[in-house]
């Protein structure tokens, strides 16, 4: 149902409600009958208090100005919050920007003054119960602010235990003396993943208006969002400081690699002759390929050197072309040659006798 109708139908519900309050408030029982329109008049100027109270006008018509009276309010509150939090959103964004945790720690109390109603913050660690401040902010009041640092580093003030156990912001009333005055005002816990790494506290100074829900809710939306900031900075920290571990190895790396070939190969034997292979031993070559070469490796190599081809070699030396073929790719990368020709040469060089 709309239009005049509907708006008939909730008339008569408030008028039902109104009527109600009305016998509670001239002290009728419930079911007496229905009091005087005088009577009523008077009971429901007192349920509205928006209208002149020398009883003229119409009592129906007043509680259709107190039901519009009442949707003001509602939609000034909807506004007023939906605006709060609109700017808490906008300050995080801006903190998401920053990369290092540490600064951004230092700089969300300020932000979170500049977003909310709220004139002075801080936050800090939770060590053994107590709040570490890492940064404080008091509007126009620099000064201050600094002198509640110095304060809190000294004695750190307790944190409400249930504030890290319940991970949401709790409204404090009454606390006891704070270096800034928050005796009255909001504690968030900065809770990134399954962690509370932080706690959040805010509220105005001392004889200003107390906090209330909507300072409640713009505190925990601030706070979200800044333990998500908070989180994002530190891993992004860890990945960099992996990436300039992983650029200084690979440096080291290059320089090893260009050091290693540029360096000429020296080839020094290291353990004792070996047995003389099949075929007799070629002149000077007992020495230094010994301690590089396998024994079946310096077979190879040796027909490798008579122009022999990997099938000659396998018949020769009764081994199957696979393995050939492996003792072949041994040779050239101890000898670090490119191809059979290279590793020939590198051969003939330290076997001819000088």
């Amino acid at each position: 149902m709309t239009g005049p109708a509907a708006a008939g139908d909730a008339l008569e519900r408030r008028a039902a409600r109104a009527l109600e309050a009305a016998q509670r408030l001239l002290g009728q029982p419930p079911g007496a009958p229905a009091p005087t329109a005088a009577a009523l008049r008077a009971a429901a100027l007192a349920l509205a208090g928006v209208v002149s109270a020398d009883g003229g006008g119409d009592p129906w018509r007043q509680v259709a100005a107190l039901h519009d009276h009442q949707l003001a309010i509602v939609r000034h509150r909807f506004a007023r919050r939906a605006e709060a939090l609109e700017r808490v959103r906008a300050a995080v964004a801006e903190l998401h920007a920053i990369g290092a945790p540490a600064e951004l720690l230092a700089r969300a109390p300020e932000a979170l003054c500049t977003a909310s109603e709220l004139d002075r913050a801080v936050v800090g660690r939770v060590r053994d119960g107590r709040l570490v401040a890492e940064a404080v902010h008091v509007d126009g009041d620099a000064a201050g602010a600094a002198a509640a640092l110095a304060a809190l580093t000294r004695d750190p003030p307790l944190v409400e235990a249930d504030v890290p156990r319940r991970r949401r912001a709790t409204l404090v009333h009454g606390a006891p003396a704070h270096p800034l005055g928050l005796t009255d005002h909001v504690a968030a816990p900065l809770v990134a993943g399954e962690r509370v790494v932080g706690v959040l506290h805010a509220g105005r100074a001392p004889g200003s208006r107390p906090v209330d829900a909507l300072d409640r809710d713009a505190v925990w939306s601030f706070s979200l969002g800044l333990a998500e900031a908070y989180e994002t900075a530190t891993l992004r920290r860890a990945l960099e400081r992996e990436r300039e571990e992983l650029r200084r190895l690979l440096d080291w790396l290059t320089a090893r690699a260009g050091e290693l070939g540029e360096a000429a190969v020296e080839l020094v034997a290291t353990g004792p002759a070996e047995p003389e292979p099949p075929g007799g031993e070629e002149p000077g070559d007992g020495g230094a390929l010994h301690g590089l070469l396998t024994p079946r490796e310096l077979d190879v190599l040796r027909l490798m050197a008579r122009g022999r081809t990997n099938a000659a070699i396998a018949g020769e030396l009764a081994l199957a072309g696979g393995t050939v073929k492996f003792h072949v790719n041994n040779i050239l990368r101890k000898l670090r040659a490119a191809n059979r020709a290279e590793a020939v040469s590198r051969y003939l060089h330290m076997t001819t006798p000088r």
